[in-house]
């Protein structure tokens, strides 16, 4: 028996390609920071309404917020053209110095109004060595039931610069400080 349908669309030739062009990680081990995808429309068509959606297969990994999954709006796409993204990014303490890699959807419309979606491999991110900040103290003049002064050296062991430090002392029973904070830099 045979049945008759009308109206079937298919795409015989793939005119879609994709490729990454660049990755970029600025968040540490235990800290939050960007990751920014460079992105290329190799393909022979222009695409429209696109999204990526990224997912992390780590709980090590959090994208854009509390979630390991994040969509960002890529909007229409010119052939032969890059788009980047940026997403927030964060690594729990436990992670390592190591390659995580994420999945990513990248979804969109051709110029037929047609919804189509492609996955994209080869992201992995690499987060930072965690944020050290170094302190030595140079000299001392406190004595016991007096004032007196302490000098101390902080040092930014990286991996990323700092601004705007804000230092907290705390004392205990035997050692009280008159300033309890400073602001540096």
């Amino acid at each position: 028996r045979t049945k008759q349908i009308d109206n079937i669309i298919f795409n015989p030739e793939q005119d879609t390609e994709f490729s990454i062009e660049d990755i970029n990680v600025n968040s540490p081990i235990g800290g939050t920071g960007d990751l920014e995808i460079e992105l290329e429309n190799n393909g022979e068509t222009d695409i429209y309404n696109s999204i990526i959606e990224l997912s992390s297969n780590s709980g090590t990994v959090t994208l854009g917020g509390q979630s390991r999954t994040n969509s960002i709006s890529i909007g229409d796409w010119d052939e032969n053209n890059d788009k980047s993204v940026t997403v927030p990014i964060s690594f729990t303490k436990d992670a390592t110095i190591s390659d995580y890699s994420l999945s990513a959807v990248l979804k969109y419309e051709n110029e037929d109004n047609i919804q189509n979606q492609e996955s994209i491999s080869g992201i992995s991110v690499t987060p930072l060595n965690q944020q050290r900040i170094k302190t030595d103290i140079i000299s001392s003049n406190v004595v016991e039931g007096e004032n007196g002064n302490i000098k101390f050296e902080i040092t930014n062991e990286g991996p990323k610069d700092v601004e705007n430090i804000k230092i907290t002392f705390k004392g205990d029973d035997n050692l009280v400080f008159l300033n309890k904070e400073r602001n540096i830099g």
